[in-house]
Formats: structure tokens, sequence, C-alpha cells
């Protein structure tokens, strides 16, 4: 009698949890703008182009989301020794954000307007270009994977069920390492750095009950 209480309440359990799944599927673009602690560094923007799928309760969702520079950040360095400061240089950043993501939701049924809190953890993968106006690019420099967090707030609104348009509102912090040859100890120099912004993003999502 034990035993069979005990299965008839794992079975309602499974199916009370089964039927108040939300799969969510969505992709976004928008505007970034970064900034980095590394010496000489100004501000530079991006237009990420996400995707992300997830699934769990009404309220609570757990997925991936994978992030790619539709236009990418670039950093122009200025010749201070010429006339008008001229460009000496530039260095165009190949990002690419692997993350999980919990998401915290409003949302009490699928057909619904709601707003929402966000956080990923992950990794950037990122490699840049170092590129001269007079004789094009001549180096490519690949970075180490490293740490990522992101953080947004936005709000779902129903288009009609499934589809709804989102807007999010979003901070990002990434802490990585460089290695570069140092002229002075004729050695491999590995450096820490970090970068953070702000940024915008809009798309469409589809949430499934």
């Amino acid at each position: 009698m034990r035993k069979l209480f005990l299965i008839l309440s794992l079975v309602y359990l499974t199916t009370s949890i089964g039927y108040a799944q939300n799969f969510l599927i969505g992709a976004s673009s928008g505007f970034r703008y970064l900034m980095s602690n590394q010496k000489g560094y100004s501000s530079a923007a991006s237009v990420p182009l996400n995707f992300r799928v997830g699934g769990g309760l009404q309220a609570l969702q757990f997925g991936a989301e994978f992030s790619y520079q539709l236009v990418k950040p670039t950093y122009i360095f200025n010749d201070p020794f010429l006339a008008g400061g001229s460009e000496r240089f530039r260095e165009e950043y190949k990002e690419t954000d692997i993350t999980g993501f919990i998401r915290l939701s409003t949302q009490k049924d699928g057909d619904g307007s709601a707003f929402y809190f966000i956080n990923n953890f992950g990794v950037n993968l990122t490699s840049k270009s170092v590129s001269r106006p007079d004789i094009g690019e001549f180096a490519n420099i690949g970075y180490k994977p490293s740490l990522l967090f992101k953080s947004g707030i936005g709000g779902s609104i129903a288009l009609g069920s499934p589809i709804h348009l989102d807007i999010e509102f979003q901070y990002g912090l990434n802490l990585g390492r460089t290695e570069e040859v140092s002229k002075e100890i004729e050695d491999i120099v590995t450096s820490k750095y970090m970068t953070h912004g702000f940024g915008i993003h809009i798309g469409l999502s589809y949430t499934f009950l």
C-alpha cells in the first residue's frame, strides 16, 4: 500500500511539472556599448545577434544562449605625432558568447505579457585582427576563453499566442586574459583585462506551454 502511494505521488508530481513546463525559443539583436580598462583603449560599440532556448516552470526557466557580433567592436588608435591625429592602426574584435541563463518572469500563462529578470553565466571566445590603413590587416591574435557575466531586465509583450515581442536592457562584464610578447624580457607575458558595457536588445520569442 505504501509503495502504491509513493508511485501515485510520483506520477502526480511528474505530470504536474510537465503540465507547468514553459519552453522558450527566442532571437534578438540590438546595440551594445563597451568600455575596457586596457591602457589606451577608448569605448566601442557593436551589434550582437542572440539566440536563446530554455524551459522550466512558468515563472522560472533555465537554458542556453549563443551570441555573435554582427558588427564587431573596433578600437581606433590615432598617431599623436601626425597632423590631425591621423589613424595609426585599429583593432577589430571577433567575439562569441556561450552562456547558460536563469530567467525569472512574472508570466502567469503562455499568452500574457510579463516582466522578467535574466542572469547569464558562461564563457567569451575572442580573437582580434590588427590592421593599418596603409598595408591592411597584418596580425590575428587569439585570446584565451574568459569568464562572462550578463544581467538584464526586460518586458515580454504578447503579440498573439505563442509569439512575444521582447525588449531587454542588459549589463555585461567580461574578465579575460591576453598573451603578448615582451621585448624587454623576450618572453610571453600574460596580462588580465576587463571589459563591461550596456546594451538594449529587441527580438521575438516563442513560448510553448
